[in-house]
């Protein structure tokens, strides 16, 4: 019997490709390396703190991931980091082409997001898209301040007084 040959982390995900390769399917577990990530994750503040799991799981229709780590990301409020345990699933149902995706769209499953073979994604741009969403916009401590300012000065910022002067008939130059 041969053995299937699991799709690398970093081949596009191709739905006939896959079937031809595994017609069977697949189930297979690799850890990320922070590495592989840095890129994707770096620029927006975020770093793994704890290995990357991820279960792939392949049927020949549908592809699911699921990943464990811990991330940390800075505070919107206090800039200090924020540590948070993942762990996170989804599903994608795989078609040949983007149209075929788009036909099978349904806004309303939360469950299953449509993946095209056309749209060129591997299973490590799946795994750091997942991560970035799973930071939310504006992460916050529960309870924290905002830092002071650079210049030790409380004195509150005010970047549109200037135009609330101009609005009122002065010039910007009286409002500083």
């Amino acid at each position: 019997m041969s053995a299937i040959e699991i799709p690398a982390i970093d081949e596009p995900i191709s739905k006939h490709h896959w079937q031809v390769k595994c017609p069977s399917g697949f189930v297979h577990r690799f850890r990320v390396d922070a590495q592989d990530l840095m890129d994707r994750l770096q620029p927006e503040g975020v770093a793994l703190q704890a290995p990357l799991e991820v279960d792939v799981a392949f049927d020949g229709e549908r592809l699911r991931l699921a990943l464990s780590t811990e991330l940390s990301y800075p505070c919107g409020r206090c800039l200090e980091p924020i540590r948070q345990p993942l762990s996170r699933s989804m599903a994608y149902a795989l078609f040949d082409s983007a149209l075929e995706a788009d036909e099978a769209l349904d806004l309303e499953d939360d469950e299953h997001e449509t993946l095209s073979s056309e749209d060129g994604a591997t299973l490590i741009s799946l795994v750091g898209d997942e991560l970035l969403i799973a930071v939310t916009e504006a992460p916050t401590h529960p309870a924290c301040n905002p830092p002071a300012h650079a210049n030790g000065s409380e004195e509150r910022l005010r970047p549109f007084a200037g135009l609330a002067g101009l609005l009122r008939g002065g010039t910007k130059d009286e409002n500083r």
